[in-house]
C-alpha cells in the first residue's frame, strides 16, 4: 500500500471518485523507466541513422583545422 507523507501506511484503497479526480488534475503515475527507455531507443536510432555522416563531417573538420595549423601565427603576444 502507498504511504502517506508522514510515513504511515494507508489502510484503505482510494475510491473511484478520488482516482477519477486525480486523473482529471493530471496526477497520474509515471514510469521513469519508460522515459529512460524511450530516450535510449531514440538515441540509438539517431546514432545508427546519422552517426556515419556526423563522424565523416567531424573528421573533415579536424583535417581542415590540422591542415592549416601551420598558418596560425603564434607569438608571445598571441599566447
Amino acid at each position: 500500500m502507498p504511504e502517506t507523507p508522514d510515513g504511515q501506511e494507508r489502510t484503505e484503497e482510494a475510491t473511484p471518485k478520488r482516482l477519477s479526480d486525480a486523473r482529471e488534475r493530471g496526477q497520474v503515475a509515471k514510469s521513469t523507466e519508460l522515459t529512460s527507455a524511450a530516450l535510449l531507443v531514440f538515441g540509438g536510432w539517431f546514432l545508427y541513422t546519422y552517426g556515419a555522416h556526423l563522424g565523416n563531417e567531424l573528421a573533415m573538420l579536424f583535417r581542415a583545422v590540422l591542415a592549416h595549423a601551420a598558418d596560425i601565427p603564434i607569438s608571445d603576444a598571441s599566447v
